[in-house]
């Protein structure tokens, strides 16, 4: 009985240990994404003005054709 109450001992606090390294393995994947997800959002900003920038350009130099 004592090797089977020792044995559950082990298993319960080898489950406690992987429920935190899960815990933490979540936490990190949450705050990456989080990153990429304003990585992405900064670079279609900054997609978007390099686009308005090329239209300004182009409106100017078809202005100066005329």
């Amino acid at each position: 009985m004592a090797k089977l109450l020792s044995l559950l001992g082990f298993f319960l606090s080898q489950n406690q240990r992987i429920r935190g390294l899960l815990e933490k393995c979540t936490l990190d994947h949450e705050i990456r994404m989080e990153n990429l997800h304003n990585d992405l959002r900064d670079r279609a900003l900054s997609d978007a003005r390099w686009r308005q920038i090329q239209d300004e350009n182009e409106s100017v130099s078809l202005l100066s054709l005329s």
